[in-house]
């Protein structure tokens, strides 16, 4: 368990299934572990461990009386396994506290390898995969995007932005030598570069948005934290500027999606369309996944767009 626990973040990169497997193994470990050892059962009696098992059932009966019944089922059905994930986790950190130095180990190897090779990808028109013969890159040269080690799929800022709390959270939790520090300044900066580069707009809110909150709530600890900080800054808000196709897509693109327009901000359409949906059956809604089956009736002329 703790070795899978570990190779979550590496998995993620490789696609949902082996992630998917990883939880699924560790929550029938976790529930093994409790119907096998009668004073564990209580930890099932949590309060928030009771809230998320009435959560499920619910989604169990809203998917019960939707219109596709299956679709709905096929996210609502084994959310459990995320309940006893959970408490895997909780077991692991109580049993073996020292999980967290080699998670943070194999967190760390993964940011740096992702960040490096979309880096690489930006500015040569190559990642690793393309190198070895399973892919080829035209990301950076065609739509000023990159993929890096997740072939076809536009979400390497999506995978760092949403690591890199994590990876900062156990910076400050663990005592590290200078070695793995000046590794874990180097982490977040390639990481960040790799961010701005992705030209995922979302990814640099969120980036931004972490800055922001980290400026809030750590700068007091240590002034070497606004060494650490300022190149970070310096990159966001020049590097789009550098290079057109990041310009185009980044700062020129985002006039579409402040707009209140709806025919012109896919972003409002959609918060149109929930609106709408929500309004209609506010208390039980259309059930799990039923939303991409449903906004096409409530957006304009019925269409899908």
């Amino acid at each position: 368990n703790i070795l899978l626990v570990c190779l979550i973040p590496i998995a993620l990169i490789t696609g949902p299934f082996l992630p998917d497997l990883f939880i699924s193994i560790l929550g029938l470990s976790t529930i093994y572990f409790l119907f096998s050892r009668d004073y564990d059962i209580k930890y099932l009696k949590n309060r928030i461990i009771t809230f998320l098992f009435m959560f499920y059932f619910y989604l169990i009966i809203i998917s019960l009386f939707s219109e596709n019944i299956i679709l709905s089922f096929e996210s609502s059905i084994f959310y459990f396994r995320f309940i006893f994930f959970a408490l895997c986790i909780f077991f692991i950190l109580f049993y073996f506290p020292k999980i967290k130095y080699y998670f943070f180990l194999f967190l760390l190897l993964s940011t740096l390898v992702v960040s490096t090779d979309g880096i690489v990808e930006f500015f040569s028109g190559l990642n690793l995969i393309s190198i070895i013969g399973l892919n080829h890159a035209e990301a950076a040269n065609s739509q000023g995007r990159i993929s890096g080690l997740f072939r076809d799929e536009w979400v390497i800022g999506s995978y760092l932005v949403r690591l890199i709390p994590l990876l900062i959270f156990l910076y400050y939790d663990l005592y590290l030598n200078n070695k793995l520090k000046f590794l874990f300044y180097i982490t977040i900066c390639c990481s960040s570069f790799s961010i701005i580069l992705s030209g995922e707009r979302s990814a640099l809110l969120y980036l931004f948005f972490l800055i922001f909150i980290i400026f809030c709530f750590l700068i007091k600890k240590s002034k070497d934290n606004r060494l650490f900080f300022l190149p970070i800054i310096f990159l966001i808000f020049l590097t789009p500027f550098g290079n057109d196709k990041l310009r185009d897509r980044l700062v020129d693109g985002f006039e579409n999606h402040l707009s209140l327009d709806k025919d012109k901000n896919i972003y409002l359409k959609y918060f149109d369309s929930s609106t709408k949906m929500f309004l209609d059956k506010p208390l039980f809604g259309n059930g799990p996944k039923m939303f991409r089956e449903k906004c096409k009736y409530y957006t304009k002329n019925n269409s899908i767009d």
